[in-house]
């Protein structure tokens, strides 16, 4: 998965380079080339968008911003409270420690509603850690013990919605987003949540377009797009392409891989790989 600045476009995208698995080599291409050296390249190029379907651009009305540009109010232990800023990155450091306590107390504790905090916590530091299949378990099993009234209660649902984004769940995020923008929950940016929903329609739409092209594009994220690719290569090319020694040497997130992970696993193997902007 190639992550830009912002991760909403950066999951907007990563959808788009899943594509080569059913329309190669539009997306990604390898072979041996009449040059010293086997090459494996990596070529993206634009995906085609049709009249007046919603798709992202970079100047799209969700603006981009720093990573630790706050979304709500600092990071407190307090109900209501966000670890995550408004692109889903972590704006607050937590250790192993923090997390072994966290996890520990979450079992222990007969608070419901410290429990659910807790969970909070993990979750977000899941979505933080681009592990958003995770975080969404933790963040639904806190939404589900936490009081209706409780300011938890919405965060856990908004951030639910975020690690369905995360996911390349377009369809499912943009529902989740809906839902809680007209909920009556507590501790809810409403105005960013209308934003994400935006967002993941813009994103839905743009998968539309593809699809009435005849271009399949993916339900959800693949975590092993980036493994499956430097497979294909490496099996174009008559080498070995076993799925956990790529694992290994890839070690990709929940979100999968950054193009240069792969450049650098082609590279680890003795192979010289370029990555191809269009």
């Amino acid at each position: 998965m190639v992550r830009l600045p912002d991760r909403f476009l950066s999951a907007s995208f990563a959808c788009t380079l899943l594509v080569w698995q059913t329309a190669a080599p539009a997306l990604v291409f390898a072979s041996t080339l009449p040059v010293p050296s086997k090459v494996a390249a990596i070529a993206i190029v634009p995906a085609l968008t049709a009249k007046n379907v919603p798709h992202m651009k970079v100047t799209a009305s969700v603006p981009l911003v720093e990573n630790n540009s706050p979304l709500m109010e600092p990071f407190r232990m307090g109900p209501g409270r966000t670890m995550l800023d408004r692109a889903g990155y972590l704006k607050t450091s937590a250790t192993s420690d923090d997390i072994a306590n966290w996890t520990r107390e979450a079992k222990e504790t007969q608070d419901l509603e410290r429990k659910g905090r807790l969970l909070i916590q993990l979750g977000e530091v899941k979505i933080g850690t681009f592990q958003p299949t995770d975080g969404q378990r933790l963040l639904d099993r806190a939404a589900s013990i936490l009081p209706i009234d409780s300011p938890d209660r919405g965060l856990a649902r908004f951030d639910s919605a975020l690690a369905l984004f995360y996911q390349g769940k377009n369809s499912e995020a943009r529902k989740a987003f809906s839902e809680v923008y007209h909920s009556k929950l507590q501790g809810v940016n409403r105005r960013l949540a209308s934003v994400n929903e935006r967002h993941a329609a813009a994103c839905e739409g743009y998968h539309q377009a593809h699809n009435n092209l005849g271009i399949p594009e993916p339900s959800a994220l693949d975590p092993l797009c980036g493994v499956s690719s430097m497979a294909v290569c490496l099996r174009q090319m008559g080498l070995p392409y076993q799925k956990q020694t790529l694992i290994k040497l890839l070690k990709p997130t929940g979100e999968g891989n950054k193009m240069s992970d792969l450049v650098d696993g082609f590279r680890e193997m003795g192979l010289t790989a370029r990555e191809v902007g269009a």
